[in-house]
């Protein structure tokens, strides 16, 4: 991919990703949108940084797979995404096993997961988000054992 498509990928997964999140706020109660943002910094390709622009795009809004192939996203970036959609009736080992079967998904879930460790966001600290972080970490070790983001 040459440098200006890959702008202009990267523009278009911004700006879609914005669309996406568009009034939420995740758990410090910041915009939603910085945590794809953050996610995004950390990848080391630019195909994983579209990927995490977008990897909560389909869970959170009602953007589809098939809009973001009109959108002129590549197959292995619409597949990749959908790879890092938790759908509700989905155990989460289930999610995190199906993720490891993609190599972008795979890199941009242990990006995900290093950001959603990250208990310095919060303001206090509960139970509740230890009781998360524990699951997090067990994912983190399971997707790092494939070698993916070192």
């Amino acid at each position: 991919m040459d440098k200006e498509s890959v702008n202009e990928l990267l523009e278009k997964a911004l700006k879609l990703a914005v669309e996406a999140h568009s009034g939420q706020t995740d758990k410090a109660g910041a915009p939603y949108v910085f945590h794809p943002i953050r996610v995004s910094c950390r990848c080391k390709t630019d195909e994983e940084r579209v990927v995490a622009l977008l990897h909560d795009t389909i869970e959170d809004s009602d953007i589809t797979p098939q809009r973001l192939l009109s959108e002129g996203f590549p197959r292995d970036i619409v597949e990749a995404v959908i790879s890092l959609t938790h759908y509700e009736d989905e155990k989460y080992s289930d999610y995190v096993r199906r993720c490891s079967l993609n190599s972008i998904a795979r890199a941009v879930k242990i990006h995900d997961l290093e950001d959603n460790m990250d208990l310095s966001r919060l303001k206090q600290v509960t139970e509740k988000d230890l009781k998360r972080l524990n699951k997090y970490l067990v994912a983190y070790r399971f997707l790092l054992s494939f070698g993916a983001g070192e």
